[in-house]
């Protein structure tokens, strides 16, 4: 019998057989040497013809010694090893799909001559490819996916050659959408070494060529550049977005922004004279950039997805340029310049990246340029740079989440001339150390705040920075529950003679000096709401470590113990009489409601699709290209993958779920829609699931009705006229969602009255809709946390309606509306906390109804007022909030603590 090992070498050698006849259709420039090779192996067993001199010869032929077969067998696999790898290569390639592939080789590339794909359709790398001159692959047509296959593309310019290098170029010359490139490397030959300034320069990685003697030379003019990066511009990803052949600027205007869509023929004149939004769609995943100028640039191109990418050694890492909807995941940045680099970008979203060692700031804007406009930062960490961590100038409606700055020679967070920018649960650490000679900028503050309108800090954290912990310079600012400890100048320091906001902050070992005699080591110039020690702190008060304010409740429950000794010493005490009963009846209010509150508070094969079609049987399907039409779900278990593509509309539904029978446990992930009358529309499904999904251009994005356990996983509704219509929903769990720029309301919970059950958003955002950010009707027991609506037009942020019942919402913040932050009709109810109004059109707070809780909540510069029908808990002033009082920043109310405190002094 043979063996195991022997009949897999058989099997390899006839899948290298049969694969070597594809391989010659697909490639005809396939070497006569690697033709030969696989003949050579799969003729081995042909019959040979051959003589022998006597028997002892035959019988030595024909009954072989097995230490003698099993040597020649190793040789004959040592032979082969070089054709298997070829043709696991080529599997690799094929990734066992029945679409056909296109490889490239290195002789597909000319001198000067870059190989044109316009076809849709997949390509993939061969070898490795060496680009001499100019560009070396050029993408003109829609649908297509580059996959480098592990291969590595050089990007070594000749001395003959004039002008950049590229290696991948995607050209808007017309509308091209839905590319991606993915698997591999793009780099540059150029040395690369420390220039030697001082003895602390090498920490910063450098390229070296001839022409950097100069700066080394006058290197302390270069020193506020850092690097020595050499001069040649050597691209890896080019997204090209304008009509090379024009020399029209891109124009982020208006009429832009207006337009449907910037790819559709609808749009044409705006793409091709104003907007030149080309490109759109283009997906890079799993590519590492090396050694090259820009890694990625990023120019006028929409909808851009990098993902899974590695930076090293690059002058600028992603360069982004009048681009919209710009998403960045998963990638990381080390020893080169600036991170990513924007220049008039809208809708930028950066989320699980690390960045380390750069000579550049991981987030920067570039010079002058156009705004950044609508941006997330999730989850990034920037550690060791030699500059601020995260520099952010000319920005609006921006939000840092859990974001980390540590080590870095600059400042954590830098943040100028912007506007509507909220960092939530943000680190910075350890910034400006010691050994940062090269660095010219001011060292190590934490958070550094200037020239800014609208800045609000929840739950930071800033420890051991050189300077101050948060810094302000004519700016308005909101901090609440921040913490600065061990920073060497202040914990927390403004300029703007107290009129910010700054509640719940704590501080202890700062080092800041003592001026004047209000202020500590600890808080310069806070004294909104008041600064107190650990143990007299109640309510809004800031902590400061090293007050030594004694317990003014001890004190007065002290004076109230001997109240009747005190009486005959002192003028009439029935100020404290009566205070003392008005604090018993709101403790016992209190107590009340809390207690209300407690009893209250509860493997099988992929399947592809290429063209519409329905789905009947249960499996997982990969859509394998953009289509335009319907792909219909008529089954349970189901996991369809869009795989980055997009389904265009001409027809009802993008995704059509509605039948008349249920169906169980649907996902659909990976992909975009555009265009139809409902993106994705689902009736009587139970168990859905939508993940990483885009939806624009529709009439409904979402629209779901009687479907239960749904989870929203990272779904992005936007410019269409509803974002999201759940219609008898329950179960539901929204996360990480953004649903802006629609025409009528971001969130709808409770279409025609009908609602949305048990169910939660978390982390979600609502911005510059039509109407409202998130309406409910006729729903119950839903809860929001962290969740935003701003800048919504001609009606509400939050809008509670139609006898909703037991709405939560924790930690959500409301700013800038056309109407009231937070609505609440008369036959809802709801419970809010720590919850913030500012600067909306309305009011901040608005209940029509009675005996909602409302606790710890905050309203400032509402222009038809803080609060409206809102008395549990009270409103009061920040000086005299405690415990679950609501805040409203223009309240009188003086401290009643303090007055109390102070009477005992009124008979002495």
């Amino acid at each position: 019998m043979k063996s195991t090992k022997l009949i897999k070498l058989m099997i390899l050698l006839g899948i290298a057989g049969g694969l070597q006849a594809q391989s010659a259709v697909q490639s005809a420039a396939q070497s006569a040497a690697q033709r030969k090779l696989l003949a050579d192996a799969i003729n081995r067993n042909a019959y040979v013809e051959i003589e022998f001199d006597n028997l002892a010869d035959f019988r030595k032929w024909s009954e072989p010694d097995p230490e003698e077969c099993l040597g020649e067998l190793k040789e004959e696999v040592e032979e082969i090893e070089s054709i298997v790898e070829e043709v696991l290569s080529i599997v690799d390639a094929l990734e066992l799909e029945t679409c056909p592939v296109t490889l490239i080789h290195q002789s597909d590339i000319v001198f000067n001559v870059p190989f044109v794909i316009t076809a849709s359709g997949r390509y993939c790398l061969a070898e490795d490819l060496t680009i001499t001159c100019s560009v070396g692959l050029i993408i003109e047509g829609s649908g297509v996916t580059l996959d480098l296959n592990g291969h590595t593309i050089f990007v070594n310019l000749s001395e003959i050659c004039s002008g950049d290098g590229v290696g991948v170029e995607v050209r808007g010359d017309a509308a091209v959408s839905d590319i991606v490139i993915k698997n591999g490397t793009i780099t540059s030959a150029f040395n690369r070494s420390c220039f030697s300034c001082t003895e602390h320069v090498e920490s910063c990685v450098d390229y070296y060529d001839d022409s950097c003697t100069e700066y080394v030379e006058s290197c302390v003019e270069y020193n506020e550049q850092f690097c020595c990066f050499n001069a040649d511009q050597v691209t890896g990803i080019w997204l090209n977005g304008c009509d090379s052949d024009t020399e029209q600027d891109v124009n982020f205007g208006a009429s832009c922004l207006e337009c449907v869509s910037y790819a559709e023929g609808i749009c044409q004149s705006f793409v091709e004279e104003s907007c030149c939004f080309n490109v759109v769609n283009v997906r890079i995943e799993n590519v590492a950039f090396t050694n090259l100028h820009y890694g990625v640039y990023v120019e006028g191109a929409v909808g851009t997805v990098i993902t899974n990418a590695a930076f090293q050694f690059d002058n600028f890492n992603i360069y982004c340029i009048d681009d919209s909807a710009t998403t960045i995941t998963n990638s990381m940045f080390v020893e080169s310049g600036p991170g990513i680099s924007y220049c008039g970008s809208h809708n930028m979203i950066v989320r699980d990246c690390s960045f380390s060692g750069l000579c550049g700031s991981a987030i920067t804007g570039v010079g002058e340029c156009d705004p950044l406009d609508v941006a997330e930062f999730t989850r990034c960490i920037a550690a060791g740079i030699d500059d601020d961590a995260f520099s952010i100038a000319n920005a609006s409606s921006v939000v840092f989440t859990d974001c980390t700055a540590t080590e870095n020679c600059g400042i954590g967070f830098n943040l100028t001339d912007s506007v509507d920018v909220v960092f939530r649960d943000c680190i910075a650490s350890n910034n400006g150390p010691d050994d940062c000679y090269r660095y010219s900028g001011p060292h190590g503050n934490g958070f550094d705040i200037e020239i800014c309108t609208d800045v609000c800090l929840y739950n930071c954290f800033a420890q051991d920075n050189r300077n101050n912990g948060f810094n302000v310079v004519s700016s308005t600012v909101l901090m609440r529950n921040c913490t600065a400890t061990d920073n060497g100048d202040y914990g927390f320091t403004d300029d703007a003679d107290n009129t910010n906001q700054y509640y719940a902050n704590y501080a202890c070992g700062n080092g800041g000096p003592v001026v004047d005699p209000n202020d500590s080591a600890n808080y310069n110039n806070i004294l909104f709401a008041s600064v107190t020690s650990p143990d007299n702190t109640r309510g809004v008060h800031n902590v400061d470590c090293s007050n030594s304010a004694v317990d003014q409740i001890d004190a007065i429950e002290s004076i109230v113990e001997n109240i009747s000794v005190v009486v005959d010493a002192v003028c009439s005490c029935s100020l404290i009489e009566a205070i003392v009963t008005d604090i018993d009846e709101q403790l016992f209010a209190l107590s009340s409601a809390v207690d209300e509150l407690a009893e209250t508070s509860d493997d099988c094969s992929v399947k592809i699709i290429t063209v519409p079609t329905t789905i009947t049987k249960s499996g997982r399907y990969c859509l394998a290209k953009d289509i335009t039409g319907t792909i219909t779900i008529a089954a349970s278990s189901i996991i369809l993958d869009l795989n980055g593509h997009t389904i265009y509309g001409v027809s009802e539904f993008g995704i059509d779920l509605m039948g008349t029978s249920t169906i169980y446990d649907i996902t659909i992930k990976n992909g975009s829609l555009v265009g139809h009358e409902a993106g994705i529309g689902a009736e009587f499904v139970n168990a859905l699931r939508l993940e990483d999904i885009s939806c624009t251009n529709c009439e409904f994005g979402i629209f779901l009705f009687n479907v239960d356990d749904v989870l929203l996983n990272n779904v992005v509704s936007y410019k269409n006229a509803f974002g999201l219509i759940l219609n008898n929903v329950a179960d539901l769990l929204a996360q990480s969602c953004l649903f802006n720029d629609n025409e009528v309301t971001g969130v709808v919970g409770g279409f025609e009255s009908i609602g949305l059950f048990n169910s939660e958003f978390v982390n979600c955002i609502a911005n510059s809709n039509g109407e409202a950010g998130f309406a409910f009707s006729g729903s119950s027991n839903v809860v929001l946390r962290d969740c935003f609506a701003s800048h919504n037009q001609s009606v509400d942020g939050f809008i509670i309606t139609g006898a909703s019942m037991n709405i939560c919402l924790y930690d959500c913040y409301a700013k800038s509306n056309s109407g009231n932050g937070f609505s609440v009709s008369s036959d809802s109810t709801v419970l809010m906390r720590n919850c913030t109004a500012i600067s909306n059109t309305n009011h901040g707070f608005s209940d029509a109804g009675t005996g909602n809780q409302y606790y710890a909540n905050y309203a400032c510069n509402n222009t038809g007022g803080n609060y409206s029908g809102v008395t549990m808990a009270p409103v009061t002033s920040p000086a005299n909030a405690r415990d679950f009082s609501n805040v409203s920043c223009n309240s009188p109310d003086v401290d009643q603590i303090t007055a109390i405190f102070d009477c005992q002094m009124c008979g002495g």
